[in-house]
């Protein structure tokens, strides 16, 4: 067996450190890893590589390829994923997560649709946050998140759209009550820092605020994590820009329903997913592809296209 190892004493560059992350993840998976494990491993590694590159500079850590990965995933499922692909990667989202036990235990509580004014669903849509390692809100400080969400509720809630609009039909939502709506939320004072004074309390954030408007309005909204937020070329980002994703995921989506030639509230069912929103779809997809960069032929195999019907 030869010895992929550097020689002793070899110094090398970055660019040369990141060719060899392939080897690196093909020697960790052979030791019969968990992809869970290997996905920490690798992804750290690389987090670590690009802060080397630049030089700690945080707007930079994001490799060039990377900046635009969310755009592209995007127009290429809009117009070039073939459907057995697209069924392969929603079946990858529930293999790879607890997203139905986490989304039931929510939907059990709320109906479907979350009403932040009552105690019992706002319980339950801190469970749900918790369940995606919204790891800030710390449990402890479960009445001061429960508070913040109250509050946020009473000023925003006649100001969403209906609990019925869904994601493509987003020409017809008040954008900039959405832009606020969420900037509100992510900068919500949401738990206590649990560290000297000197560091401010934390709120609620991008992911986590993204997440409770999904909660709230699962048709209509998609949550999106710092790899997709980094796809789009952001580091720091807004509600402005939150509504470009919106955009841009009810455009892919209605890109792909005329190339597969239906109209958009057919495509859960045409794609497997008759219980699932669009907006739902659109998230699962974008965790597998972008968030966890799984490569479906690898792990999971493709499934064949249906057949026609008549």
């Amino acid at each position: 067996m030869s010895d992929h190892s550097p020689a002793h004493g070899e110094a090398l560059t970055v660019a040369q450190l990141e060719a060899r992350l392939p080897a690196f993840e093909r020697a960790i998976r052979a030791q019969g890893l968990r992809e869970k494990t290997i996905a920490s491993y690798v992804g750290y590694t690389r987090f670590f590589l690009r802060w080397l590159a630049a030089d700690g500079t945080p707007e930079r850590w994001v490799a060039q390829r990377d900046r635009q990965r969310t755009r592209h995933v995007l127009d290429d499922l809009a117009h070039r994923v073939d459907e057995g692909e697209i069924r392969a990667a929603l079946d990858a989202y529930q293999a790879a997560t607890k997203s139905e036990a986490a989304l039931g235990a929510l939907t059990a509580v709320t109906g479907g649709f979350a009403d932040l004014g009552r105690e019992d669903h706002r319980h339950a849509v801190l469970a749900w946050l918790w369940a995606w390692r919204c790891r800030h809100l710390r449990r402890e400080d479960h009445d001061l998140t429960s508070h913040a969400l109250d509050e946020w509720w009473q000023a925003f809630s006649t100001r969403l759209p209906s609990v019925t609009t869904e994601l493509t039909s987003l020409g017809e939502v008040d954008l900039r009550e959405v832009e606020r709506a969420y900037d509100a939320l992510a900068g919500a004072v949401a738990a206590r820092s649990g560290a000297p004074s000197r560091r401010a309390d934390p709120t609620l954030g991008d992911t986590a605020a993204s997440e409770v408007l999904v909660a709230v309005r699962p048709r209509l909204f998609v949550s999106w994590h710092r790899p997709v937020r980094d796809g789009l070329g952001w580091w720091d980002v807004s509600g402005a820009h939150y509504v470009e994703l919106l955009s841009a995921v009810a455009s892919c989506l209605s890109g792909l329903a005329e190339r597969l030639g239906t109209c958009p509230a057919a495509l859960p069912v045409r794609l497997g997913q008759p219980d699932r929103s669009l907006a739902q779809i659109a998230d699962a997809y974008l965790w597998v592809t972008v968030t966890r960069r799984l490569n479906l032929t690898r792990e999971f195999g493709r499934r064949a296209p249906p057949a026609d019907k008549d």
